[in-house]
């Protein structure tokens, strides 16, 4: 080994130089390692970069769920004027952090949109013609539904005076129960929401205006909403949506409602849990209410 101050030759296992004493530098391949170790900080910093945009990121539209009648062709939904509105939900494949989805409606002549619970986005129909709902999150346009609302009224005709009674009879009789369903789709959000401030204040008339006082619903909610209170335990309604409706006798539906729910409790922390149940509805003194409530499970 070559002394870098006298130019004299030493053992390669030497410290000093053994003519003026000058400390020997020696060739243990730190250059390398340091430059191995820039390289893998430089990795390491490309994961936790992909690991960060996945986490925080905006949230994906995977597809959209209709609750309301519709046909498509090609891309394009179509949806009957008469029927005066549909919900929409977009399905989205949230990551830690993801906010929630808003929504325009492209030509407002056609139709307008609101939040309805959740992500659901109420379309309310205003005249016929062809438009696009935009989703957007935190300003960044997510996707695009394109929809035609049509007005087949026009287009009804009959070939006699009887016939034109039938049908003016049926169509009176499923506007009777259209707007039946829309009222129990508007009260079964405002149910929930209820259902979730009584829970989380302890104040069960917080949502005994939407239960049938005489019915097994009435005292079951009242309480579990007093012992969920007092465990400790608080609800955010996420979603909530219903999948299916029969009218069982006259004035009087069950009603298939899936909900999703953020759950803080003590013992068991926070969690989301789905749950879905029948919901037997009928109208008292001129609104509808929940009589009673069955085969309760989560999914």
């Amino acid at each position: 080994m070559k002394c870098n101050n006298c130019g004299a030759q030493n053992r390669d296992d030497a410290s000093f130089c053994g003519i003026c004493g000058y400390p020997l530098k020696k060739q243990d391949g730190s250059k390398n390692r340091r430059i191995l170790m820039t390289i893998i900080g430089f990795i390491s910093l490309f994961i936790i970069g992909i690991v960060l945009v996945s986490c925080f990121g905006q949230p994906e539209i995977t597809s959209i769920s209709i609750d309301g009648s519709y046909s498509k062709e090609d891309s394009i939904y179509k949806f009957n004027l008469e029927d005066e509105y549909v919900l929409v939900t977009p399905q989205t494949k949230f990551r830690i952090g993801g906010t929630s989805v808003d929504c325009e409606i492209d030509d407002t002549y056609i139709a307008t949109c609101r939040s309805y619970s959740g992500n659901t986005k109420k379309i309310m129909f205003s005249n016929p013609g062809k438009t696009k709902m935009i989703f957007y999150c935190s300003g960044k346009i997510l996707g695009t539904m394109e929809f035609e609302v049509i007005d087949n009224s026009e287009s009804k005709t009959s070939k006699s005076s009887t016939s034109n009674n039938v049908k003016k009879d049926e169509n009176i009789s499923l506007q009777h129960y259209n707007a039946q369903v829309r009222q129990i789709k508007d009260m079964m959000p405002n149910y929930f929401a209820g259902y979730e401030s009584a829970v989380n204040y302890g104040d069960f008339n917080m949502v005994s205006a939407y239960i049938d006082p005489n019915g097994p619903e009435y005292s079951d909610t009242k309480d579990s909403i007093l012992d969920t209170y007092n465990r400790g335990t608080t609800l955010e309604l996420i979603n909530c949506q219903m999948t299916d409706i029969q009218e069982v006798s006259e004035g009087e539906f069950v009603a298939t409602y899936q909900v999703q729910w953020h759950i803080n409790s003590v013992k068991k922390g926070s969690r989301y849990q789905t749950e879905a149940a029948d919901f037997t509805i009928h109208k008292k003194n001129g609104s509808y209410v929940v009589y009673k409530m069955s085969n309760w499970h989560t999914v």
